[in-house]
């Protein structure tokens, strides 16, 4: 096994205490029972429909961010090479006055931003227990969670009993994935800006409304399109790597629906080009308000405003003229290229992260996409006549999902940084499963089916472990 990868935990040993092994199929119920067993399956789903249908709405997220913080407070304290490495090293420069009398001790990352590491270093030097510290930590990722349930509510088109429930079992598949667990109550800092992301979404796609509603009614305001560019500007201002989910969404607004249905094709085109630069006019000034700061700061001081990342175009005389980019994990040959996802799916690798592992959520979520397009596709006549529509925002989530990939896929191909991606993964499987399961009861067995993936996903995933110790140890 791989230093610092966490494998699942082996199967039962088979032993009854008293009777030795069991013999294959000794303990298996008959067919009378099975028969017995699922003739239950409809009375107990619809017991359990009644009783959702009793609870708040606001339970599941409860449940879900309570659930976050149960994990956080069970695992050791991060201790993570980044962690040790600048974390905590570069708002200690920063409040002390070394970053430039210190040259390079954090080497290139030095220089990163230290916005987001402010409250890790104040909570580090003012938190001496374990347990309070994590759940200090993981705040960000647990409300993240929470936003990715409301989104996923939006995205399915729940409202009541299962709906809700089958939302969260989807946002428990993407929360538990080999980007995001291993992060939990750590220093990497990439909840915070999730959390920016998935509120820009939220601000570009409305509630779920009663089927069929007018594409109209899905349409954002102008308000809400520069409330989310500047979202989305403010988590890459926090953290550059967030340029790949700012790209995917400025892109999908373009196929927002618009206001109304008058003008002709190019006016309509106009006004989608419109939207998108309003988004990115919000973005470029909320990546001033968060990162402005450092960047003029070290554009006076080296002459490169990301020193020394980009350097090749910059051209600081402090640094080599180079961009100073990780290239070890982006794709080696085409096949890699056009099916990534395939590639760590299956078996324990170290393509995209410096530790192993092995999660097929990305390559499901993918497939799950195919299969909902496909399904769009063929409703296209139904929808022109009225047809109500089981999922929602369809063209907007894929064009999202896809360009913020291939942007990752071409840029970083680092796992962790499809973070905000993961937590949809879930949510795009349920999705795909709901236009499909157009029959009686077709949303309990969507459910059935999310609880069965969320277990066998459970034993099956290798996660990078990054490094934790006990307080006392670090």
């Amino acid at each position: 096994m791989t230093p610092g990868a966490v494998e699942p935990g082996p199967p039962g040993s088979g032993t009854v205490e008293g009777s030795g092994t069991v013999e294959p199929g000794a303990d298996r119920p008959g067919p009378r029972a099975l028969a017995a067993m699922l003739q239950a399956v409809p009375g107990l789903l619809a017991a359990l429909e009644r009783r959702l249908r009793a609870c708040p709405a606001w339970l599941p997220a409860v449940l879900l961010f309570v659930r976050v913080e149960i994990w956080a407070w069970q695992i050791p304290t991060d201790a993570s090479w980044d962690l040790r490495n600048y974390h905590l090293y570069n708002p200690f420069a920063l409040l002390n006055g070394r970053v430039w009398s210190d040259l390079a001790v954090a080497q290139m990352q030095s220089y990163l931003p230290p916005t987001l590491d402010l409250p890790v270093y104040a909570l580090f030097r003012s938190i001496a227990a374990p347990g309070p510290l994590n759940l200090l930590m993981a705040l960000p990722q647990a409300v993240a969670v929470v936003l990715a349930y409301l989104l996923a509510l939006r995205l399915t088109g729940a409202r009541e009993g299962i709906g809700r429930l089958l939302s969260a079992v989807a946002v428990l598949i993407g929360a538990t994935g080999a980007a995001s667990r291993p992060i939990l109550a750590s220093a990497m800092n990439e909840m915070i800006p999730v959390v920016l992301v998935l509120l820009a979404l939220l601000l570009l796609l409305p509630r779920a409304a009663p089927a069929p509603s007018p594409p109209a009614g899905d349409a954002p305001s102008g308000r809400r399109v520069l409330g989310a560019g500047g979202l989305c500007g403010a988590a890459i201002g926090l953290k550059l790597t967030f340029l790949l989910p700012g790209i995917g969404i400025g892109l999908a607004a373009l196929v927002l629906p618009l206001p109304d249905r008058v003008g002709s094709a190019l006016i309509r085109l106009r006004m989608r080009l419109a939207r998108s630069a309003l988004f990115a006019a919000g973005g470029l000034a909320g990546a001033i308000a968060t990162g402005g700061w450092w960047w003029a700061w070290l554009w006076w001081r080296t002459g490169n405003p990301l020193f020394p990342y980009y350097n090749d175009v910059f051209r600081s005389p402090l640094a080599l003229a180079e961009r100073h980019a990780d290239l070890r994990f982006l794709p080696r040959e085409t096949l890699q290229w056009l099916a990534y996802p395939w590639f760590w799916a299956w078996h324990g690798t170290q393509l995209v992260s410096e530790l192993t592992v092995r999660d097929p959520r990305f390559l499901l979520a993918f497939l799950a996409l195919a299969a909902l397009v496909l399904r769009r596709i063929l409703d296209l006549p139904a929808m022109r006549r009225g047809a109500g529509d089981p999922v929602r925002h369809v063209a907007f989530i894929a064009v999202f999902f896809t360009v913020t990939f291939v942007a990752w896929e071409r840029m970083f191909s680092i796992l962790r940084y499809l973070a905000t991606l993961e937590l949809l993964t879930g949510t795009l499987i349920a999705m795909a499963a709901l236009a499909w399961a157009r029959f009686p009861r077709g949303g309990q067995a969507v459910l059935a089916g999310l609880c069965v993936l969320l277990v066998l996903l459970r034993g099956f995933t290798i996660w990078p472990d990054f490094g934790r110790a006990l307080r006392a140890e670090q």
